[in-house]
């Protein structure tokens, strides 16, 4: 499962550097996307602070080229 992949210690700190930072206080990206692994993807905006949560449910994260 997705979810359980994400809880991974490593994936997690890969994600944070995907995301231009150690942290998520630090990071560089702008916003993320989280949305499920469904065909019918929207592409809602979320704030970086909101990492961990989508992760918990399994979604798939986009980041923002926005810096």
């Amino acid at each position: 499962m997705l979810a359980d992949y994400y809880q991974n210690r490593d994936v997690r700190a890969r994600l944070l550097e995907f995301l231009g930072g150690s942290t998520l206080e630090r990071t560089t990206a702008a916003f993320i996307t989280a949305d499920d692994t469904s065909a019918d993807v929207q592409y809602s905006q979320k704030p970086v602070t909101e990492l961990w949560r989508c992760l918990d449910r399994g979604q798939e994260i986009g980041r923002s080229l926005w810096d």
